[in-house]
């Protein structure tokens, strides 16, 4: 029997598993704590250093199962990521209600925070700062932790890019088209070919003014680049810019620091080459919903909806070097909001919901 509280986190989102990774770090966290993993296979390279006890889900369980599970195996207390896909974590949020134990959901991104509980909320949520937790309060979550976002926080500037004829530029793209059409998202107003459809208009405007402009375009995983391709006309290389596909999963931080510019709508990946000391953009032509862009509603970069502007600012951006560093130096004040006020927002919130006697406690005596 050990006197250790028993702690459960859980993940099946790549954007939560890199948040719960990043947290796991936080000082005294499994000293203090027995801690495992209930992961889904495709999230489970993100722990491997934490080297916990794990237990692997190939696909999310149902309702029922998930429940015999945690009932063959308790924990004290859950804390898990969140995401509006596949069901895995509103699972977990069931199941612990159901036995009596304090659940906490930490939010991986800024946007989308109610559409990541539809079904069931977890007891608490955690929130990157304190303007989510504002947002969280009014969607009626009573109990918010500030977590910050460690793995973001933990992004240190990329050395600046070497000075060359060529401008680099790396478009990021996402997965909006498919998800309106699923019902799984909002309508935007727009989708991603219309953001990249900007970016090229402003590469091919600047390379017809004499600036040889690369653009390399990074798949979502979940994009599927032929239909990409097709919906925008990209049928071979255009005149004066070279343009590059990325397709497949692979690390995105050698791709950040090999561009000068890095342009998208609103993913992590803009978040973290904002962090990288790039120049970031946010394309988002004829918006029709929140900007979900945070370095840009906190003022720190630009979100360009208007379509002309977005052409104007772009090639502006990739003919003038000073243009950039201009960006560059704004962005420098988005750092400061990633950290939580708590030295340990973790355990801070264990010790104020952990019921005693302890449940795992009392089931290994039994």
């Amino acid at each position: 029997m050990t006197d250790q509280p028993k702690l459960r986190i859980a993940a099946r989102d790549p954007g939560a598993a890199n948040l719960l990774a990043g947290l796991l770090d936080e000082a005294g966290l499994t000293e203090n704590y027995a801690c495992d993993l209930w992961v889904t296979a495709n999230v489970a390279s993100y722990f491997v250093k934490a080297g916990l006890p794990v237990r692997i889900f190939d696909q999310p369980p149902t309702a029922i199962e998930m429940l015999r599970e945690w009932q063959a195996d308790p924990a004290d207390a859950l804390v898990t990521g969140t995401s509006h896909y596949e069901p895995f974590d509103d699972l977990l949020w069931r199941a612990a209600r159901l036995t009596g134990t304090p659940s906490l959901a930490a939010v991986d991104y800024w946007s989308n925070l109610t559409r990541r509980f539809p079904t069931v909320r977890p007891d608490s949520i955690g929130v990157i700062d304190l303007a989510q937790e504002t947002e969280a309060r009014a969607a009626g979550f009573d109990d918010v932790v500030i977590t910050g976002h460690p793995a973001l926080s933990a992004i240190q500037p990329a050395p600046p890019r070497p000075a060359g004829e060529t401008v680099s530029v790396l478009f990021v793209s996402e997965r909006i088209a498919a998800d309106v059409a699923e019902g799984v998202n909002d309508s935007y107003g727009f989708d991603e070919t219309d953001s990249f459809s900007l970016v090229m208009a402003a590469a091919e405007r600047a390379a017809s003014g004499g600036q040889p402009v690369e653009v390399t375009v990074k798949f979502h995983p979940y994009n599927d680049p032929d239909a990409f391709r097709d919906a925008v006309g990209a049928t071979g290389q255009p005149d004066n810019v070279r343009l590059i596909w990325i397709e497949g999963r692979q690390p995105i931080a050698p791709l950040i620091e090999a561009a000068d510019i890095v342009a998208g709508i609103s993913s992590v990946a803009l978040v973290e080459a904002s962090l990288m000391g790039r120049v970031v953009v946010s394309v988002q032509p004829g918006l029709t919903r929140e900007n979900m862009f945070v370095p840009g509603e906190r003022g720190f970069a630009d979100t360009l909806i208007n379509p002309e502007q977005a052409i104007t600012r772009l090639c502006g951006l990739m003919t003038d070097p000073a243009g950039r560093q201009a960006a560059r130096d704004r962005l420098s004040g988005f750092r400061s909001s990633l950290s939580s006020p708590a030295d340990v927002p973790i355990q801070s919130w264990l010790k104020r919901v952990l019921p005693i006697p302890l449940k795992s406690a009392i089931a290994s005596a039994s």
